[in-house]
């Protein structure tokens, strides 16, 4: 298996970020969570997108989308389920593989294989 290019899971959305923004996705990642302080060892977290309100500077306002949050959220859940799902469905993919022949399996075994594809990508 090759070596993930991304920050690694779990991820999660934190609720108070940096000033200006609303909030971010957040992970802990190794290469860049080791914070020292004289003689102390922190652990913080890397953030890995921000959701920020849509300012115009004109009128001096702030937009908000209501759907961030829900989305930050969808993000997290799909990211931190991916690696499960993934290994379920090549277990399901390999027990159809076995059976393929079977007609009424071929439509369930184009679909794996079609996902697990996509999720290479």
């Amino acid at each position: 298996m090759s070596e993930t290019k991304h920050t690694p899971g779990p991820w999660r959305v934190d609720p108070t970020p940096n000033a200006g923004d609303k909030f971010a996705i957040v992970a802990r990642d190794e290469d860049y969570s080791e914070i020292t302080q004289g003689d102390a060892y922190y652990e913080r977290e890397q953030p890995i997108c921000y959701f920020s309100s849509v300012v115009d500077h004109q009128a001096n306002t702030y937009h908000n989308n209501p759907k961030d949050e829900a989305n930050a959220a969808y993000i997290v859940r799909a990211c931190n389920a991916h690696e499960d799902l993934v290994t379920a469905l090549k277990e399901i993919f390999d027990l159809l593989e076995e059976h393929q022949p079977k007609w009424y399996l071929k439509g369930h075994y184009n679909r794996a294989r079609a996902a697990l594809e996509k999720a290479k990508e």
